[in-house]
């Protein structure tokens, strides 16, 4: 059954709209299918618990959408999933490793710390804090391995604080890609994804632990150079950040946990250059785009945790990719969305796992459970473009065009141009792969050369041959479209193709 429960951190709790499952214990209903296993079976599950005031809540979802980190609901109805690593031969991978295994990437806390006086709440000192346990630290700062207690890459420092600067001073505070000491903790964390609850807050309370002790190590050991204490110890917690948990984050900071195997697995192929093109692997079916890149922060540790090093970790840029709808479905069951634990490789998480991709994704499973209830369809059956000309009309984008924004004007007919393949096949592919534009600051750049549809542009006549090509396979009436007659704009010959697709029949 699912239980709906009061949920917090220590002596807290508020009761919030979530379900805490007991895993395997999610069997009231019964699950049908059909004998030969492929007709789509159905998740209509009756929940119980207890709200504060003590009464019973009972659940009978038309659509479930699992938005959770940890795919708790996928798994409870007993989707496929994994949780590991997949051998580099299952999807001709090469970021993969050579075999499958059970490694999976690291977790840690993002905690929020600001320099501000006024806004700034001491450390807390874990209850079983140990020194020894981070005097590792203080050779790296002898040797000028590490030279000031926060920074960020490009200068050696031991906390990575990232940039740019937050409002009113505050700061992300998060693990870093190779550093010398180490935030998340791959290995401590393996029974996470799968753990009850008493598992997982035993996790999250060593991995903070940890992190809480290493800072307060940094601010207050005499072994350390008075300077390098005194740096440290300008910085603290935000006073006004999750003031109902101690100023410090609910949740730890799950990059990955289980992986649904549903209708589509996205891999690192999904976000390959297309033949001689600007643009990654196209996809009919996308419902959101992601620009990420592949990024792994290490799936096991070797050696002392300071002094070691991570194993796992991967970094590969790409051009902005899509993301088709069958990464949010099952292969069977019928009213089951999951947008977060979406189906994917190991590689092909580690470009999907960022907030924003996943509030895109989020969106796009909305929308899809508002079509799926009002047409009364199961989510396998839903009309893609529909849902595509929804997300568009909502100024979400399909495929990314780095000069069209949602508010422009001719934002839905570029989309719908780009949805059947007018934007690839434009601008040739990039010299060097996982070319960014202009550096800005930090992880942020200019937008990616290539990915601009030059709406006042003149249509040259190679373009214009190209998109005809494309229209004729579209069954458009070529006669109302503009011919590259040197005047003629990109914008306009779009606009053109657009109006020429959806006037109403006889018109």
């Amino acid at each position: 059954m699912i239980d709906v429960k009061p949920h917090g951190r220590g002596d807290r709790a508020a009761f919030k709209c979530l379900f805490c499952l007991r895993l395997g214990n999610f069997v009231e209903g019964g699950r049908s299918a059909s004998a030969s296993g492929r007709e789509p079976v159905c998740l209509s599950r009756r929940g119980r618990g207890e709200d504060p005031n003590g009464d019973t809540l009972t659940v009978t979802p038309q659509i479930v959408i699992d938005a959770t980190y940890e795919g708790d609901m996928m798994a409870a109805a007993g989707i496929p999933f994994r949780t590991g690593r997949e051998a580099r031969s299952e999807y001709h991978e090469s970021l993969a490793s050579e075999s499958a295994d059970g490694q999976l990437q690291g977790y840690n806390f993002r905690l929020c710390m600001t320099q501000k006086e006024d806004n700034r709440v001491p450390i807390p000192v874990p209850q079983n804090y140990n020194r020894n346990d981070y005097v590792g630290v203080i050779p790296l700062v002898e040797s000028g391995v590490i030279k000031s207690a926060f920074g960020y890459p490009g200068q050696p420092f031991l906390l990575k604080a990232h940039l740019p600067v937050m409002p009113n001073g505050k700061h992300d505070i998060n693990d870093v890609s190779k550093g010398a000491v180490r935030l998340s903790r791959p290995g401590k964390h393996l029974d996470y994804p799968n753990g009850d609850l008493a598992t997982r807050r035993r996790i999250e309370r060593e991995h903070l632990d940890w992190q809480l002790g290493l800072i307060h190590f940094a601010q207050t050991d005499g072994s350390l150079p008075d300077a390098f204490r005194a740096e440290a110890a300008t910085w603290g917690l935000c006073r006004d950040e999750f003031t109902e948990s101690g100023n410090i984050p609910e949740q730890i900071y799950v990059r990955e946990a289980r992986r649904m195997v549903g209708k589509y697995v996205y891999t690192e192929n999904d976000t390959e250059y297309a033949a001689n093109d600007a643009r990654a692997k196209r996809h009919d079916d996308a419902i959101a785009v992601g620009e990420y890149s592949h990024n792994c922060h290490g799936t096991d540790h070797e050696g002392p945790m300071i002094g070691g090093r991570h194993m796992g970790e991967f970094y590969k840029g790409v051009a902005p990719y899509q993301i088709p709808y069958g990464v949010l479905i099952p292969r069977t069951m019928n009213n089951l969305l999951v947008p977060c634990a979406c189906s994917s490789s190991h590689v092909g998480f580690c470009a999907l796992r960022l907030e924003p991709i996943w509030m895109s994704l989020g969106e796009a499973a909305g929308l899809a459970t508002n079509q799926a209830i009002a047409r009364r369809i199961s989510v396998q059956q839903l009309d893609v473009l529909s849902l595509q000309r929804k997300l568009w009309d909502t100024g979400a984008a399909t495929i990314h065009v780095s000069d069209v924004s949602p508010q422009h004007k001719d934002f839905v007919a570029v989309q719908w141009w780009g949805s059947v393949r007018g934007l690839h096949g434009i601008e040739p592919a990039p010299k060097n792969p996982g070319e960014r534009g202009a550096h800005i600051v930090s992880q942020y750049f200019e937008a990616f050369p290539g990915h601009a549809v030059q709406l006042e542009k003149v249509l040259g006549s190679e373009v214009a041959d190209h998109w005809r090509n494309i229209a004729r396979g579209q069954h458009l009436p070529l006669e109302q479209l503009p011919s590259a007659d040197r005047q003629t704009t990109r914008g306009q010959w779009i606009r053109a193709a657009y109006d020429a697709a959806h006037s109403p029949v006889g018109e």
